[in-house]
């Protein structure tokens, strides 16, 4: 039987279990994004929701575009900062918890919506 280059040993096997939980250990330290990205995400997502109150088609446009820009900006900033980045858009269990979350956020959103309009009756 050819050897693949695995050791069989025990005690060298222990110790490469040990490097890969510490490199894994370091890798999730690096991934956790900085507190900052999280308030700014936040004021973004108030802005873009506050400018509704305007009721300004031209200022709703516009206010998209900042949004977007901007959160391609953080996502930039992030992969600068950290070295790597996740993609949401593939296949598998990240697509299918997106879509999930996208309907619950819809159908909550309508519900309060419905609520309101009641409220008004």
């Amino acid at each position: 039987m050819e050897s693949d280059g695995t050791t069989t040993d025990r005690d060298a096997a222990a110790a490469d279990l040990a490097a890969l939980r510490s490199d894994r250990a370091q890798l999730a330290e690096r991934a956790m994004q900085c507190w900052w990205s999280d308030v700014a995400l936040g004021l973004l997502v108030f802005g873009l929701v506050a400018q509704y109150s305007l009721d300004n088609d031209a200022i709703s446009i516009i206010a998209s575009f900042v949004f977007i820009a901007a959160c391609l900006a953080l996502a930039q900033a992030y992969r600068r900062i950290t070295g790597f980045a996740v993609g949401g858009f593939r296949r598998g269990r990240t697509r299918g918890v997106l879509g999930i979350s996208i309907a619950l956020a819809s159908r909550w959103w309508s519900r309060v919506y419905i609520a309101e309009l009641r409220e008004g009756l």
